[in-house]
């Protein structure tokens, strides 16, 4: 499908020009100071002064091209995980089939908790990417305290929790609901992620519940899936992973842009 390759683009885009970056960081030179050792006129607390800020000029570019490996591996990692998104939604879309069929109803409940299911993986994936980089690391940690109640005891988080509970957490918890995903995203990454409308959210994990505990039955009724509805969500959540892409990358082209 052609949003599989959007998604392929958008890291092939950003991995370049994260290279770009780099390669521009490691081949800076700075120009010749022109001091001269002569005994005379050789001023020392001058050139103190100038090695100092040398030393700081330095320093901030080791910072930078620590950040651009930082971003380099983030998205050699986050393409991975597209990898295995676009190879489980592939699958599932060759599942669904071209017209309504009678009795086709629990086959195509199942589809759409895969689709789901791709979803939360994803995510799942996303998420520690995210927590392999540094200053996103530090300002989860940091936001703790801004989550909303539900959001942090869903989530049995403290203010004092650690780098690894909180890894550990957001690898274990069940994520699924995109409402929930973009304020997790928005506290912890500062990351501004797209949602689905709350009644359209709520009707597709209901659905998604009562097929995966329930056999599709509520009310002792069988719920009516139909084939529009499983290619909707479909589309719906390879629209949400691709704009949660363009969010990362436009958060690393931004800090990449800043002057050193």
């Amino acid at each position: 499908m052609c949003r599989n390759k959007i998604l392929k683009v958008q890291v092939t885009r950003s991995s370049n020009c994260l290279v770009s970056h780099f390669k521009t960081l490691c081949f800076r030179i700075w120009p010749n100071k022109g001091v001269y050792m002569e005994e005379d006129d050789f001023d020392f607390e001058a050139f103190e002064k100038e090695l100092e800020e040398d030393n700081r000029e330095l320093d901030l570019l080791f910072q930078k091209m620590d950040d651009a490996c930082e971003w380099m591996d983030v998205f050699s990692d986050l393409e991975c995980t597209i990898n295995a998104f676009n190879s489980n939604m592939s699958s599932l879309r060759q599942a669904i089939p071209s017209e309504e069929k009678h009795d086709n109803n629990f086959h195509l409940g199942i589809l759409l908790v895969g689709i789901i299911s791709a979803y939360e993986s994803f995510i799942h994936d996303f998420f520690d990417v995210c927590c392999n980089k540094s200053s996103y690391m530090k300002m989860a940690i940091t936001n703790i305290d801004k989550l909303e109640d539900k959001d942090r005891n869903y989530l049995r988080l403290k203010v004092n929790s650690t780098e690894g509970f909180l890894r550990g957490r957001l690898k274990k918890a069940t994520l699924h609901d995109p409402i929930q995903i973009a304020r997790l995203s928005l506290v912890f990454f500062n990351l501004r992620m797209p949602i689905l409308k709350l009644e359209h959210t709520e009707k597709l994990l209901e659905q998604r519940n009562l097929f995966t505990h329930h056999g599709g039955i509520s009310n002792g009724k069988q719920i009516e899936i139909k084939v529009e509805n499983v290619l909707g969500v479909y589309n719906a959540i390879y629209k949400l992973v691709n704009e949660y892409i363009n969010s990362i990358s436009k958060d690393a082209d931004l800090c990449l842009k800043e002057e050193i």
